[in-house]
């Protein structure tokens, strides 16, 4: 999740039968690097910087736990 110069992040990728291929970056909700990220920043909006955030809760077997909704409409 860490990239050199940018706050931590996971890119998703969703694509299927009839629509286009969308990507998106899914960021670790109240990182410090956040508000130095200019694509975090670029948001603008601080609702859309939270829905694309991710709270990670505890551990389970040393893995982080987070969850994060993608709705197509």
């Amino acid at each position: 999740m860490a990239y050199s110069g940018r706050t931590p992040h996971i890119h998703a990728v969703v694509s299927g039968s009839g629509i286009r291929r969308i990507t998106t970056q899914i960021y670790l909700k109240g990182h410090p690097q956040n508000a130095d990220d200019f694509l975090f920043k670029g948001l603008g909006d601080t609702r859309l910087q939270d829905a694309s955030s991710v709270d990670f809760g505890p551990q389970r077997n040393g893995e982080a736990v987070g969850r994060f909704d993608i709705v197509i409409a």
